[in-house]
């Protein structure tokens, strides 16, 4: 077992990335065969050896075009490109015989449908698939626009120009992009302001240029967002370092969950950035993530321990769960969601004049569903029933009341009679009491039992029961 552990383990860590192909064999045969690979003789060398090879060009293998730097820049940042205006000289003349073909692009002789495609401009011809056929949507059934062909191989010439310049420019821009969303804490309004319009403006500038909008001689210009990229990476991590250990601060954590549980996130988010990217008291009352809330447990047990509430549990699924010594012997414990707490006692997370006091905690907590508090709380109920005709039970999340009538009437043969009401709404009516101790709690509970209408006999449970059996 240890040795098959090992070997796994092993495999896992030598196995090698797997590499991106900078241009496929569909992509390789189509361009050869199109009248475009003539403005690259090197290019259409190494395409004819690598179709030979039948497997696809990697970024190593480009390395012996260095010196043809037209045919090198063109695979490495502009084939994309290219195979667009390759497959734009095609047109599909239409669909051919049944027959099985192999595919001039694919070489797969699995075709349910043969298709016969022509350069408009060598008057090459090729049956390829229909899967090969979707592959290149440039390729179409009306007339070649020359216009548009020579637009194509003037952005070709330009992207292969700008990046002679600045290699990978688009790589450049992209890793900005990758930073921007990778930075662990939410940068403050002036800081966000200027990286998402460095990202945006250097986008457009690339793009205008590649397409002509940019005169050639302002190549260079792209040297400013460099610039700006470096000035403001050194700020913003001067900024890091200074709030990353700020109790406050909106992290990716807390950004994220903004994300995908408020309604006007970006409103709640551009409020945070114009307090330097810091949750004050009245961002933090629609903030309930317990990534934020757990920061300040320190400070919820502080002030809940003044009344003698304990925190039991504090997490994602029960909220916030307290609990109290209502006797001697026994607890009852209360609950409250996130988002509520977060509502009534987000204070207690920043130095606020507002006070906590028992009464708040007891009117906005409610009763905790659970099978060993449910227990507890008809335990305190029946000793403040003692020596009455009522008794309480537990049916579920209801409280079953049970009344005796036999004093009342010795010649009624039904003595038992009950009525059922939701725990949580029966705890809200006594708990003032209960959790204070009063000596009226025991008046509180019989006014309210009296009030209890709908009473059933206890035989009928009893005879439906047999029925059911």
């Amino acid at each position: 077992m240890v040795y098959f552990v090992i070997g796994i383990f092993w495999r896992c860590i030598t196995i090698k990335p797997k590499k991106r192909a900078l241009a496929s064999q569909e992509d390789i045969k189509l361009v050869s065969k199109s009248e475009c690979i003539k403005r690259y003789k090197s290019l259409y060398k190494l395409f004819k050896s690598f179709i030979s090879k039948k497997r696809p060009i990697y970024l190593e293998d480009i390395e012996i075009l260095k010196k043809d730097k037209k045919s090198y820049n063109t695979i490495k940042y502009s084939f994309k490109e290219l195979v667009e205006e390759a497959s734009a000289e095609w047109v599909n003349i239409g669909c051919v015989d049944t027959k099985k073909i192999v595919c001039d692009l694919c070489g797969s002789s699995n075709l349910k449908f043969n298709f016969k495609i022509k350069n408009q401009i060598n008057n090459n011809e090729m049956i390829i698939g229909s899967s090969c056929i979707e592959k290149f949507p440039n390729i179409n059934s009306g007339n070649l626009n020359m216009k548009e062909h020579k637009s194509r191989a003037n952005k070709i010439y330009r992207s292969n120009y700008i990046n002679e310049i600045y290699p990978n420019i688009l790589d450049k821009i992209n890793s900005w992009k990758n930073l921007y969303n990778s930075f662990p804490i939410l940068l403050n309004e002036e800081l966000n302001f200027r990286f998402t319009n460095l990202l945006k403006d250097s986008d457009i500038f690339y793009n205008d240029f590649v397409n002509g909008k940019i005169p050639q001689k302002n190549a260079h210009d792209f040297k400013n967002y460099i610039n700006e990229f470096n000035l403001l990476k050194k700020e913003v991590n001067y900024f890091l370092d200074r709030k990353k250990d700020n109790i406050y601060i909106c992290d990716r954590k807390i950004i994220n969950w903004i994300s995908q549980n408020i309604k006007d996130k970006e409103k709640l988010i551009d409020i945070i950035r114009k307090n330097d990217g810091l949750i004050d008291e009245n961002t933090s009352r629609y903030i309930y993530s317990i990534d934020f809330i757990i920061r300040f447990q320190k400070n919820i047990e502080r002030e809940f321990g003044k009344f003698n509430f304990y925190i039991e549990s504090l997490n994602k699924e029960n909220g916030i769960v307290i609990s109290y010594k209502v006797s001697r012997n026994n607890i009852i414990k209360l609950s409250i969601k996130l988002s509520d707490f977060m509502k009534k006692f987000n204070f207690i997370c920043f130095d606020s004049d507002k006070c906590i006091s028992k009464e708040k905690i007891i009117a906005e907590f409610g009763f905790y569903i659970e099978y060993d508090n449910i227990n507890n709380l008809i335990y305190e109920i029946n000793s403040n029933l003692e020596d009455t005709k009522y008794y309480v039970e537990a049916n579920g999340k209801y409280l079953r009341f049970i009344r005796n009538k036999k004093y009342e009437d010795k010649y009624n043969k039904h003595t038992e009679q009950y009525t059922e009401i939701d725990i949580n709404k029966f705890f809200d009516i006594i708990k003032n009491e209960l959790l204070n101790q009063n000596k009226n709690t025991r008046k509180i509970i019989l006014n309210k039992i009296h009030k209890f209408k709908n009473w059933i006999h206890t035989d009928f449970i009893k005879n439906a029961m047999r029925n059911k059996n």
